[in-house]
């Protein structure tokens, strides 16, 4: 592979890596709500 395309790689996944991490932060915080508004609905 060339300099580019390592350069390339890397920067997916260093994306790749932020929007899994931005991802589960937003899920969690959902499930959280969610848990929250159903034990309090019962």
């Amino acid at each position: 592979m060339t300099n580019q395309n390592n350069q390339l790689l890397k920067l997916l996944g260093v994306g790749f890596g932020i929007a899994v991490t931005v991802g589960g932060t937003i899920g969690t915080g959902i499930l959280r709500k969610l848990r929250t508004y159903s034990s309090t609905n019962r």
